[in-house]
């Protein structure tokens, strides 16, 4: 006979008297309100819990008890008793007199309640410490009001950018969000879907890394009858609702634009091998051919998909040759790494190498070289998405799968302005090197128009030192 250890006992011993005390409350519902509670006070272990004014009422009220000096003395079973026992709204309907439906609808914030009556309903639950009991509302709904969002990476600004939209958009509606993320892993993207399967969510949101020829996932989330909508990164063979951009834009936006600066000689420094990254090199190949350049397999290197994977690749390009004068990068992280690379080296942002990147993370306009990047409409994202899963999960007919492609924009900031850089540096000869000189003389450079001015006044003042530096 092999007998447990204590420490395997106790958990399961405290479990088990846990919930026959919590059975037996709601059981026979026999508990008392003590005067105290009536009138809004604390609880006095030293009261008895027959209270001879009780007057026959019988309620299932849980009550406040101070608990500082325990286990100095002993606490009093009615306190413990209405500590496992829950506020109901049957309970705020009873005080109030109104019906158990009017109270539902004002803690929902849904149908028509008069303002008076619906603060009445609030000031009381608010009074009792009311409490949604998820599980109770889940078994009579048949929904647990959370949605799973799978993401590939929490530190990118992008996808938590995406979160905070949904979170905003979902919870209006009584929803919640579980966030689970995979670093990029598939397998690991796998046995997270399953879990939130298994938590019995209403729903998923999925920014996925599987390639086209594993959609197992999918299949067992289809089998579950879970609706669900893929974002920003599309799965070919996967017949499911999407909101995001075309990348094949997005490659061609940067890279054309690059072009436009006079780069000869661009380069890509390109994401992990999902649909997103396939995307946006096609992109990329196809401005370069529209223009006549060439694309060599030397100046298309894997930048992984964050700063310090973009610094390590950006480093293997500087030591081509010729290196090259332009820079397309898969995402901004990446831009940020290889700007960094650049810099160390000695080389300077844009006038030796014009950067681009590609999601406008919040923080692009902010760096020693403000990011020139494509934007992707990130709020945007989170939000239709959302609300294309709340109109799955609330129909009550077959939602077809919807596409819905946001349009992306170029942001042109200082790390692509190539060309205004050698024109500048031409320019600037006729400025004298005073500070009040630069800023008397700005108005004479005739080589950018008056909206775009406020992107060439730093290159102005920055060659006009180096000038007079030298």
């Amino acid at each position: 006979m092999v007998i447990a250890p204590w420490s395997e006992i106790y958990p399961s011993l405290f479990l088990v008297v846990g919930l026959a005390l919590a059975g037996h409350v709601y059981a026979t519902d026999v508990l008392p309100t003590p005067p105290s509670r009536m009138h809004g006070s604390l609880c006095n272990r030293s009261e008895s819990c027959q209270d001879k004014n009780r007057q026959g009422k019988r309620y299932s009220l849980p009550v406040y008890c101070k608990v500082n000096d325990y286990p100095s003395k002993p606490l009093n079973p009615c306190c413990l008793w209405y500590a496992l026992a829950m506020v109901t709204m049957t309970d705020i309907a009873r005080d109030l007199k109104v019906s158990v439906v009017t109270v539902s609808k004002v803690l929902r914030n849904d149908g028509k309640i008069s303002p008076a009556t619906r603060k009445r309903v609030l000031r009381r639950a608010k009074e009792l410490n009311y409490q949604m009991n998820w599980v109770a509302r889940s078994l009579v709904t048949r929904r647990t009001y959370t949605i799973g969002l799978l993401l590939p990476n929490f530190t990118h600004p992008f996808f938590a950018e995406i979160a905070k939209s949904v979170a905003e958009t979902i919870r209006p509606h009584g929803y919640h969000v579980i966030i689970s993320y995979f670093e990029e892993d598939p397998e690991l993207e796998a046995r997270e879907t399953d879990t939130l399967l298994a938590r019995q969510v209403d729903g998923l949101i999925i920014a996925s890394a599987q390639s086209p020829n594993r959609v197992e996932v999918f299949e067992r989330i289809q089998q579950r009858k879970v609706p669900y909508v893929l974002i920003d990164r599309p799965v070919a063979g996967v017949n499911a609702s999407f909101v995001g951009v075309n990348n094949e834009v997005v490659g061609r936006l940067a890279t054309e634009h690059l072009i436009t600066q006079g780069c000869r000689r661009i380069a890509h420094l390109h994401g992990p091998g999902t649909g997103i990254a396939i995307g946006r090199l096609e992109g990329y190949r196809q401005a370069l051919a529209k223009h006549g350049r060439p694309a060599p397999a030397s100046y298309i290197v894997d930048g992984g998909y964050g700063d310090d994977t973009g610094y390590e690749a950006m480093r293997q390009l500087l030591r081509r040759h010729p290196i090259p004068d332009g820079v397309f990068c898969y995402n901004d992280p990446i831009a940020i790494g290889a700007i960094k690379a650049i810099r160390e080296s000695g080389l300077d942002v844009p006038r030796d190498i014009a950067v681009a990147g590609a999601g406008n993370v919040h923080y692009s306009d902010l760096l020693a070289v403000p990011l020139t990047t494509v934007d992707q409409g990130t709020s945007q994202i989170g939000k239709l998405a959302a609300e294309l899963l709340l109109q799955r999960i609330t129909s009550k007919r077959f939602v077809r799968p919807k596409k819905i492609i946001i349009s992306p924009k170029l942001v042109v900031r200082l790390s692509s302005q190539h060309r205004y850089v050698e024109k500048l540096e031409h320019a600037t000869l006729s400025i004298a090197p005073t500070k009040n000189s630069i800023g008397r003389d700005l108005g004479s450079v005739k080589v950018v128009s008056r909206s775009e001015k406020r992107h060439v006044r730093p290159l102005v003042r920055a060659l006009a030192i180096d000038k007079r530096e030298s």
